[in-house]
């Protein structure tokens, strides 16, 4: 399987986890322009993603966090890792982006 965050820009993707149900947790960064494009916001921070066995995505930033760094997805579909806080500080998250 491919695996690519759909988005407007080119996307660098790194599956990280899979639990049994075949759900995928993992990062994604948008590949900005270069020369940059006047007005147009780019940024290279991670982000998190949730690759649903049917092919959707969801994705997330953790609450105020710079850089979110998904690790781990359990058979419930909730998604642990860590994120870069406004301190600069590493802090561990859980998030359950499933209904």
């Amino acid at each position: 399987v491919d695996l690519e965050v759909p988005d407007i820009l080119p996307t660098s993707t790194q599956a990280l986890a899979i639990n049994a149900k075949g759900q995928i947790a993992g990062t994604y960064e948008f590949i900005c322009p270069y020369p940059q494009v006047e007005g147009e916001d780019c940024t290279t921070n991670y982000h998190g993603f949730l690759r649903e066995p049917n092919g959707s995505y969801n994705t997330f930033n953790f609450p105020n966090a710079l850089e979110t760094f998904p690790v781990g997805i359990d058979s419930r579909g909730e998604i642990v890792g860590s994120y870069l806080g406004a301190d600069r500080h590493l802090h561990g998250f859980r998030e359950c982006l499933v209904q």
